[in-house]
């Protein structure tokens, strides 16, 4: 999920570290960095510009299924 100016990634219960590790050492991904807490990761995209398609490659990353706004 995003808005406007941040990507919100939920995860298992006790996991959202090591995602948010995998995120940030992933050097083609478009992002600034993240925070982490129990179950859910705040990720701040380096552009507001191409949020969208930020989003899209973190759910391909993370073997989530893309929604269908996402696919167009």
């Amino acid at each position: 999920h995003h808005n406007e100016t941040l990507i919100i990634v939920h995860t298992q219960a006790g996991t959202a570290d090591f995602v948010a590790d995998y995120l940030d050492a992933q050097e083609d991904l478009a992002i600034l960095g993240t925070i982490s807490g129990e179950n859910t990761i705040f990720v701040a995209p380096k552009s507001i510009k191409t949020i969208a398609i930020t989003a899209k490659k973190i759910r391909q990353l993370l073997g989530m299924k893309t929604t269908a706004k996402e696919m167009k």
